[in-house]
């Protein structure tokens, strides 16, 4: 379940609009988003069960279509922190609903770190029976890199790379998170070929690191974020004290966690 918290995120809010006997004005609509948080933080399980159609389909972000049984198993253990909409904006024809705007979500696995999420959402609803069923969601990943985002994530990688030089064990495991699909890969300028297979294997290595007098720069940063996700590439120069210098290609994979983004994934090729 934890590997799925972004997928989990993207459908619990897709009920705020359920409960109504008939189809509500604006005014009676959006008062609704906002009495029923609670509820749904409460059970979102039930929420579905009861307030989604038959036929109902989900849209997630990654364009993946779930049907209401999969939208079940997916909310049955999770954890819903809080969340705010933005934007909100909706519109009523006959007996049809459609919601539209922005979800700033917070939600915990059992583990109890929290995962911030956003989407652009698009929720359709249908009168049936004197009760408002919604029949589609359809959720949108906003990418909400920021510069704040993007320069946290440069101190970072540079203060994984000068603790690396300086044989700093402690500054290094502060820049990692050294958990099962936490890997490492890197090939010399001479070919040789190195692999961590697992955050143990990758803590040993950290701890086996000593210190150089070389010093490094880093250039062409290229950074992608996506919710606690973040990949970046870059070149990397390391000078030695006789001036030589090693020229390769980065990759890095982060994850944010508590607030701060940590490695789980390195690789590292000559230039």
């Amino acid at each position: 379940m934890k590997k799925h918290l972004s997928f989990f995120i993207s459908i619990l809010c897709a009920f705020l609009l359920f409960g109504c006997q008939n189809t509500p004005d604006t005014a009676s609509a959006e008062k609704m988003v906002h009495e029923l948080n609670t509820k749904f933080q409460q059970n979102p399980y039930q929420t579905l069960q009861q307030n989604a159609s038959g036929d109902y389909l989900f849209i997630n972000g990654e364009g993946l279509f779930n049907t209401k049984e999969q939208m079940l198993q997916a909310v049955k253990d999770v954890k819903v922190g809080k969340w705010d909409l933005e934007n909100l904006k909706i519109q009523s024809l006959d007996h049809v609903l459609v919601a539209t705007g922005i979800n700033n979500h917070s939600m915990g696995g059992d583990d109890g770190k929290a995962l911030n999420y956003q989407t652009a959402f698009t929720y359709v609803y249908q009168e049936k029976g004197g009760n408002l069923e919604q029949v589609v969601a359809q959720h949108t990943h906003v990418q909400n890199a920021t510069k704040e985002e993007e320069a946290a994530i440069i101190n970072m990688m540079e203060a994984d790379t000068k603790a690396f030089l300086a044989g700093d064990v402690a500054g290094l495991k502060n820049t990692w998170a050294f958990t099962p699909y936490t890997r490492g890969m890197a090939i010399s300028a001479d070919g040789q070929k190195a692999y961590g297979g697992s955050g143990d294997e990758m803590s040993k290595w950290v701890e086996s690191v000593k210190p150089t007098e070389a010093t490094f720069a880093n250039s062409n940063y290229n950074i992608r974020i996506n919710g606690n996700m973040a990949w970046a590439t870059y070149d990397q120069k390391i000078t030695q004290p006789d001036k030589s210098t090693v020229i390769s290609h980065e990759v890095r994979c982060m994850e944010k966690i508590n607030g701060n983004w940590r490695i789980v994934v390195v690789a590292s090729v000559p230039g």
